[in-house]
């Protein structure tokens, strides 16, 4: 009897295993030799309790109920390494197009400020002429993106949304003088756990339908970050990632000028130690930069302008493919450039109709 029943268990066994289809769980598929397990421990649980062998029916009965117990269990872990794996690879999409006039831009934002801009510039489509400046960020998202706990989270939101709402972004160069604002219009969902924050007409110029003159990186190169300064500094240094420059000197008034910091730390040290030394150390921590830096005296012996010397990491692929790719895309810009030159000044001389 005891037989029979054991060849009824292993045919149900076979039955199951054939309703169960392995690839819709792609790279993360349920292992047969997990299903295997079940089998033996129920064969352990069969041999340890005699009533069961007794009586053919409860025996498959309460095989059912075990192994629907047990496979749900591990269908509901390859779901969940599944979800993992595709918010991996949707993190691995997040990328931040900036123009460089928003880059070496005066401004200064908090830790959450600048990671609810990132977060929401990662989610445009930078090549697209047109793009919706409303985006909707997921609380839940926000908090594990940037590793916040939700309470304090919920405590700070309302405030971190009024005080961007007011932020104000300083482009200064020999051809322009425009100040604008990030956001145009900020909304909070309390029982929906969702915010939406709309980008300025302004700002949105210097984000999208970008030709040249531009950088880019991933968030995930950012979102470790616990200093305010720390992305602005990593920011300043990407920006030269494709031209294969590997130093940046840039004066103290330059630098405090970006980060809206011209009133502050008027003595270099207290500088140095909040924001220099700080973003140093973080970008070597968490980024795909290694930076290290020197400083540059003037006549009178004080501290003028920091060099910055950095490299990106061999390790980062990544980088290595982005750097490849930059390259040839501003080598090509530079053809287009030169080639243009050419045809007008033929097109000046006669030459060309």
């Amino acid at each position: 009897m005891i037989n029979n029943i054991n060849s009824a268990v292993a045919q149900d066994f076979d039955d199951f295993d054939d309703d169960i289809d392995f690839e819709d769980f792609d790279e993360l598929t349920i292992r047969k030799d997990e299903h295997n397990e079940i089998v033996k421990e129920f064969d352990e649980a069969v041999a340890k309790n005699s009533v069961m062998t007794v009586n053919k029916e409860e025996t498959l009965k309460a095989l059912e109920e075990y192994k629907n117990k047990k496979n749900n269990k591990v269908i509901k872990q390859a779901k969940t390494e599944v979800q993992q794996y595709i918010e991996e690879e949707q993190q691995q999409k997040l990328l931040v197009y900036k123009s460089n006039y928003l880059v070496n831009a005066s401004y200064k934002l908090t830790l959450n400020e600048q990671r609810i801009i990132l977060l929401a510039i990662s989610k445009l489509d930078s090549r697209e002429q047109y793009h919706s400046k409303t985006i909707q960020i997921k609380s839940d998202e926000f908090c594990k993106r940037f590793s916040v706990k939700k309470s304090d989270f919920y405590n700070t939101i309302n405030l971190t949304l009024d005080s961007l709402f007011s932020r104000v972004v300083r482009i200064r160069n020999d051809e322009i003088k425009h100040e604008f604002r990030f956001i145009s219009s900020k909304k909070y969902y309390n029982n929906l756990s969702y915010f939406e924050i709309t980008f300025s007409n302004e700002i949105m110029n210097y984000l999208i339908d970008l030709k040249d003159n531009f950088s880019k990186y991933n968030l995930k190169h950012v979102v470790n970050f616990k200093n305010k300064h720390s992305v602005r500094v990593y920011e300043l240094l990407n920006e030269f990632s494709y031209k294969n420059i590997k130093k940046r000197v840039i004066t103290i008034e330059e630098l405090k000028k970006c980060l809206d910091l011209k009133n502050e730390y008027s003595r270099f040290n207290s500088f140095r130690e909040s924001v220099i030394d700080k973003a140093v150390n973080e970008i070597n921590k968490y980024t795909n930069i290694s930076v290290k830096y020197n400083k540059i005296y003037n006549s009178n012996k004080s501290v003028e302008a920091i060099e910055f010397i950095f490299s990106f990491k061999c390790n980062d692929v990544e980088n290595k493919a982005k750097i490849n790719t930059d390259k040839k895309f501003y080598n090509k810009r530079k053809m287009e450039e030169k080639n243009s030159d050419i045809k007008a000044k033929k097109i000046g001389m006669g030459l060309v109709l």
